[in-house]
């Protein structure tokens, strides 16, 4: 991230946070991958 090296996380989940440039590539393997946006939470 941030113009870093490119990382295997293994499976799971990683944060990046706001403002931050990102990518994924997938080589030969097959990718199947989820992205969402969560909203922010308002708790009154």
């Amino acid at each position: 991230m941030q113009e870093g090296r490119w990382f295997a996380p293994g499976g799971g989940s990683f944060y990046n946070p706001p403002g931050t440039r990102h990518a994924m590539r997938s080589n030969n393997a097959p990718l199947l991958a989820f992205w969402a946006l969560l909203p922010e939470a308002h708790l009154d």
